[in-house]
């Protein structure tokens, strides 16, 4: 089962890098999609893959780092430093 979990998920989504196994992206893609947040908040971007797949499963996503060279990413509310984030009124 590990091995066609394998190939199905690469390292990239959307071409981005998303740096976790195989069985842990489909765990977070299953229950992404069964719940469909309507926010979701990440901390710790690195290269945004699983930025990308929180916004594809999320009504708004608010990512947060302290790297400065990390890239905002199209549909997010992306926050550098260590301030509070403003959380959407629901």
């Amino acid at each position: 089962m590990v091995s066609d979990l394998d190939s199905h998920f690469s390292n990239h989504y959307q071409g981005l890098h998303w740096q976790m196994t195989s069985c842990e992206k489909f765990a977070i893609q299953h229950i992404l999609n069964h719940i469909r947040p309507a926010f979701a908040l990440e901390v710790g971007t690195y290269q945004g893959g699983s930025l990308q797949v929180l916004s594809s499963f999320s009504g708004f996503v608010d990512s947060i780092d302290i790297d400065p060279n990390v890239s905002k990413a199209r549909r997010e509310n992306y926050q550098m430093g260590l301030g509070e984030p403003e959380v959407p009124a629901t």
